[in-house]
C-alpha cells in the first residue's frame, strides 16, 4: 500500500487550520496593574463563535490520520514488523515534536522568571501551551489500536457482521 498525498495534504491542512484557529481566539489584554490576560474571544466577541464552524478541524485530522495509520501498518504487516515496534515508532514521531516545542517553550518560560516576568502571566503562558495538546492522549490510544482495529476492519469491514447495511456508503 503506498502513500496517499492527498491524505497527507488533509492532514496537513488540518494541522494549519488548528493552528490558525488558535490564533484567531487568541486575545490578550494589559490589565491596569501591568498584568497580561486573555478573555476567550468567543465569549467576549459573541459573533466570532460562528467562526467555530469553519474550524470543525479534528474529525477530519483524526479520520486522515486513522487512514495513514491503517497505511502505515499495511506496510508494516508486508515488511513483517510488529505491533508493538510499530505503535513505539509512531509514538515517537508524534512526541518528539511536542516535547521540543514544549522543551523551547519552558526554556522561554524560565527566562521570563529570571527576567522578573509576572507569574501569572507565565502561568497564562504555560496552560496555552498545555491547552493545544488536549487531544494528544487520545490521539495516542487510537494510533496504538491501530493494529487490532486494522484486524477487525479486515475481517468485518464497517460493520455488516452486526446486520448494519453499509454497502450504500461504499462498505461491504
Amino acid at each position: 500500500m503506498e502513500r496517499d498525498r492527498y491524505v497527507d495534504f488533509l492532514r496537513a491542512w488540518a494541522i494549519v487550520l488548528v493552528v490558525v484557529g488558535h490564533w484567531v481566539i487568541t486575545g490578550l489584554e494589559r490589565h491596569p496593574d501591568g498584568t497580561i490576560g486573555a478573555p476567550e474571544l468567543l465569549t467576549t466577541v459573541p459573533w466570532t463563535q460562528w467562526l467555530t464552524l469553519g474550524f470543525q478541524i479534528m474529525p477530519l485530522f483524526f479520520l486522515a490520520g486513522g487512514h495513514a495509520a491503517a497505511g502505515s501498518w499495511a506496510r508494516t504487516l508486508t515488511l513483517g514488523g510488529s505491533a508493538a515496534g510499530w505503535v513505539g515508532r509512531r509514538a515517537v514521531r508524534l512526541l518528539l515534536p511536542v516535547g521540543v516545542y514544549c522543551g523551547l517553550v519552558l526554556t522561554g518560560l524560565g527566562v521570563a522568571a529570571l527576567a522578573g516576568v509576572d507569574r501569572g502571566t507565565l502561568a497564562l503562558v504555560g496552560w496555552a501551551m498545555a491547552m493545544q495538546f488536549w487531544f494528544l492522549p487520545v490521539y495516542l490510544l487510537v494510533s496504538a489500536l491501530t493494529p487490532v482495529l486494522y484486524a477487525a476492519h479486515r475481517r468485518w469491514g464497517c460493520g455488516c457482521r452486526w446486520g448494519w447495511e453499509w454497502s450504500r456508503w461504499g462498505c461491504r
